[in-house]
C-alpha cells in the first residue's frame, strides 16, 4: 500500500503518470507509508539530537532563561514522541490488519496528545504562577494556536480510530508533532542569535 502525497483522484493519477525517471535510471513512484513514518522518526531523532548539541555548545546561560529551558522541554518531548509515535505503526505490522494498524497507532497517539497537552497547561500554568511576568515571553504569540492545533489534531486521531481507519490521518497528526518540535528549534535557535 503506498501513501500518495498528491491525493488519490484521476488529475493526481494522471500527474503521476507523466513523471519522469530520475537522471540516475530510476522510476519515479509514490512513497511508501512506512517510508514516509521512517522519515518522521529520523526528522525527529535529529531535531532532538541537535538541539542538545546547540545546548552544550551555548553554555550555562542559555538554559538559565525559563522561556528556552521550557522550548528545549517541549523541542525533546515532540522530537522523541514523533520518532517513538512513527514506530508504532511498524510494531503492529503483520499483527493485526492494515485498518487496525492505523486505528490503534491513532489511539496511543490520542492518548499521548491529551497527556501531553494538559502536561503543558499545567507547566505553563505553574510558570505563570511563579512569574506573572514570564506568560508572554513562554507561551508566545501562537501558543493558543498550537494549542487549537493540538486539540484539532486529537479529535481528528479519535475520528480515525472511530471512523476512518486511515494512514493519511495518522501522518496527520505525527507532522504536527514534529511541526511543533521544529518550531522550538528555531526559536531556540533565534534566541540564542538575539542573545
Amino acid at each position: 500500500m503506498a501513501f500518495n502525497f498528491c491525493g488519490s483522484g484521476e488529475a493526481s493519477q494522471r500527474w503521476l503518470a507523466q513523471l519522469k525517471p530520475d537522471p540516475l535510471g530510476g522510476q519515479a513512484r509514490e512513497m511508501d507509508e512506512f517510508e514516509a513514518l521512517v522519515g518522521i522518526s529520523q526528522l525527529g531523532v535529529a531535531l532532538s539530537g541537535f538541539a542538545g548539541v546547540v545546548f552544550a555548545l551555548s553554555g550555562h546561560n542559555a538554559i538559565e532563561l525559563p522561556e528556552n529551558r521550557n522550548r528545549l522541554r517541549v523541542l525533546l518531548q515532540n522530537g522523541l514522541a514523533a520518532c517513538f509515535l512513527s514506530l508504532i505503526p511498524q510494531f503492529l505490522w503483520g499483527l493485526v490488519s492494515t485498518e487496525m494498524v492505523w486505528a490503534l497507532s491513532s489511539a496511543v497517539f490520542a492518548l499521548y496528545a491529551s497527556v501531553s497537552t494538559v502536561r503543558s497547561w499545567r507547566i505553563a500554568l505553574q510558570d505563570r504562577a511563579a512569574d506573572p511576568a514570564l506568560t508572554g515571553r513562554v507561551r508566545g504569540s501562537y501558543g493558543i494556536a498550537l494549542s487549537i492545533g493540538a486539540a484539532s489534531v486529537v479529535i481528528l486521531q479519535i475520528g480515525n480510530v472511530a471512523v476512518w481507519q486511515n494512514f493519511n490521518v495518522f501522518f496527520l497528526g505525527v507532522s504536527f508533532v514534529l511541526l511543533v518540535a521544529a518550531l522550538m528549534f528555531i526559536q531556540l535557535l533565534a534566541s540564542r542569535l538575539a542573545a
